[in-house]
Formats: structure tokens, C-alpha cells, sequence
């Protein structure tokens, strides 16, 4: 991943501090992208601790699993090739100015890929103050800035916006699915 040394040191100061990475239950959508095709290796992009990671091998104990996450050593290398990657709550966490290569990265890993991605300021701020959300931008915009990312051999599948309301996670979300044909 493309990432600015500064914003690094300030990733690895909040797992530092933080236990980074509230996020326990896989979304549904992912799930069922899980089930419905013939995935035998996962990515989680932006893992945190782990803990989605780990609740993925309970419920797919067969499928091989890897984490990757800059501000956590042990999940400091990022795969190759696997069949599906997925991140949930994390590239609004990119520098807008490696938004775009990042996502061609993401895209080069996986064909099936699923991203939940956070349209509202975090609760949380860096240590130099800035919001953990460094990209706050609403549905469409994601919407948009995929799909000029993207070429004609991916398919977008699904989309959908949500909001939530529990108290450490309010505001409105982007899922998609993109498939590569």
C-alpha cells in the first residue's frame, strides 16, 4: 500500500494506544459473496487486530485467510493473489492521494471483491489531530471514483447505502460488490 511515512508512524501510534478494529460480525452481503462463489482465500484489507479475520475462520474453517493492515506489524505483508478481498471501514482511512492507486492495488489482488466503506467522520482523530476518516465523502462520489478506477473486465454487482446508529458506529455506509468477468 501507498502510504506517506508521517500517516504510517500516526497508524502505528493508534494501534499503539488503540485497540484498533471494533468490527467482530462479517456484514451479510459479504457472507453470502462467500458462499455463493467458489472462494478458497480471503484478504481482509485493512484487518486492524484481526478480530473480523477471526470470526471468518470459524464460520469458513476451510478457506485460507489473510490479514493485512499497516499499522500492525504482524499483518504487514499483503498476498499476492487470493480469490476475494474485502475491506469494511477502510478506505476512507487511505490518503486521498493514493485513493486511486490504492484501489487499483486492492483490485489487482482479488476477482471478487467486497468494501464497505464509511461516509461520515470517525469518532476517533490521529495524533496530530486529523479525523481517522481522511476521505468523507458521500455514496456517490465512492460510487464514481470506482467506477473511473475500474475497467470493462469488472462488474459491479451489488450497491447499497445504510446507515447505522449504534453508538460507536453512526452514519451512513457504502457496500459493493465487483466481480471480474
Amino acid at each position: 500500500m501507498d502510504i506517506s511515512e508521517n500517516y504510517a508512524k500516526q497508524l502505528q501510534e493508534m494501534h499503539d494506544r488503540h485497540k484498533i478494529g471494533f468490527g467482530v460480525e462479517p456484514p451479510l452481503k459479504l457472507i453470502e459473496t462467500i458462499q455463493n462463489n467458489s472462494v478458497t482465500s480471503i484478504l481482509d484489507y485493512g484487518c486492524g487486530e484481526g478480530n473480523m479475520l477471526n470470526k471468518i475462520q470459524q464460520l469458513f474453517p476451510n478457506i485460507e485467510l489473510y490479514g493485512y493492515d499497516p499499522g500492525v506489524e504482524r499483518f504487514s505483508t499483503i498476498p499476492s493473489k487470493t480469490d476475494l478481498v474485502y475491506s469494511v471501514d477502510v478506505l476512507e482511512h487511505f490518503e486521498p492521494e493514493f485513493i486511486d492507486d490504492g484501489i487499483k492495488k486492492i483490485l489487482n489482488i482479488a476477482d471478487i471483491q467486497y468494501h464497505n466503506i464509511a461516509c461520515h467522520p470517525a469518532k476517533k482523530l490521529l495524533p496530530d489531530g486529523r479525523n481517522c476518516h481522511l476521505i468523507v465523502q458521500p455514496p456517490d462520489w465512492w460510487l464514481a471514483m470506482i467506477k473511473s478506477t475500474i475497467d470493462d473486465k469488472w462488474k459491479i454487482t451489488y450497491t447499497n447505502v445504510y446507515n447505522t446508529f449504534k453508538k460507536k458506529r453512526q452514519g451512513t455506509h457504502f457496500e459493493i460488490i465487483m466481480v471480474k468477468k
